[in-house]
């Protein structure tokens, strides 16, 4: 039913903060397809890792709780989208049937909200502990060495080059891997490594193998220091940090989102009930209808 009342505040603030809600929406939206296409973390050199590494007891694992995040993120958007356009119609047209809708759509998106903030919050607060076990098995498994060309092995150099790490609690928990490196600017000279290649600290690519500036010899890797290498920082702690401070902004983007809806529900709810009253008004203008 349409209503027609003249502009108000009230009006204009519901129809701004639903433009601000829907722009939410869409970087929701572009963030969650964002990590599906694009993240290292799904599609990146450490997918299969992650996907064999088990954040909890209960046998989660890493990519699967990412891919779910990302998913939540689109459906959050996505409704945040869908909503704040019935909102804006509710506000600018004054129709409350748009109204009613828009309240039990936002409802469902802070639902929606809620459980992507639990779910954030699981993915930060894994089990330290049991993921430095399912880290250290699987590199005493599966880790060859620099120069292997296996997923598993490339999965964990990029993870050695771009936490700057080196095993899964020290270069102790490195086993059965080959320490012999081809260096050299045309590969040509023998290396009896002590830590893989990627431990060191100042590499620059992570496909090129050229030695950090200084360091030509590769002391970095042969007789490491706290000074020239990663050799004694877990992969285990530093994923865990970095999952942690991805939630922790998940959380801060999550909140604002929330008191943006509840601030329109709120809106909503008071319109509504402006609303209802001058229909009543304008059916009963001197309240002398028979009750």
């Amino acid at each position: 039913m349409k209503v027609d009342i003249k502009p108000s505040p009230l009006r204009w603030f519901l129809f701004a903060i639903n433009i601000i809600f829907f722009l939410l929406g869409f970087a929701l939206v572009a963030a969650g397809f964002a990590v599906k296409v694009k993240g290292d973390l799904i599609n990146g050199p450490v997918a299969e890792l992650l996907r064999e590494l088990n954040t909890q007891q209960d046998g989660a694992t890493l990519a699967d709780m990412l891919v779910t995040l990302s998913n939540l993120f689109i459906a959050i958007g996505l409704a945040g989208l869908v909503v704040s356009l019935i909102g804006c119609s509710g506000a600018g047209c004054s129709w409350r049937s748009c109204l009613i809708a828009y309240g039990i759509d936002v409802i469902i998106v802070i639902v929606l909200a809620v459980v992507a903030g639990v779910l954030a919050w699981f993915l930060g607060s894994g089990e330290l502990a049991y993921l430095e076990n399912s880290m250290k098995a699987n590199i005493q498994r599966s880790y060859r060495g620099s120069q292997a060309s296996d997923t598993a092995s490339l999965a964990w150099n990029y993870l050695f080059f771009s936490l700057g790490c080196c095993g899964a609690t020290s270069y102790m928990d490195l086993d059965d891997w080959n320490r012999t490196a081809l260096v050299g600017q045309h590969h040509n000279i023998t290396l009896q490594t002590t830590t893989p290649l990627f431990c060191c600290k100042g590499l620059k690519i992570f496909s090129d193998t050229e030695p950090p500036k200084g360091d030509n010899n590769w002391n970095c890797a042969a007789y490491p220091k706290e000074r020239n290498s990663n050799f004694l920082t877990g992969c285990a702690k530093q994923l865990s940090t970095k999952l942690k401070e991805y939630s922790a902004t998940l959380f801060v983007l999550g909140g604002i989102y929330t008191l943006i809806m509840i601030c329109c529900a709120s809106s909503s709810i008071l319109l509504f009930v402006i609303m209802g009253r001058r229909t009543h008004e304008e059916i009963d203008p001197g309240g002398f209808a028979e009750t």
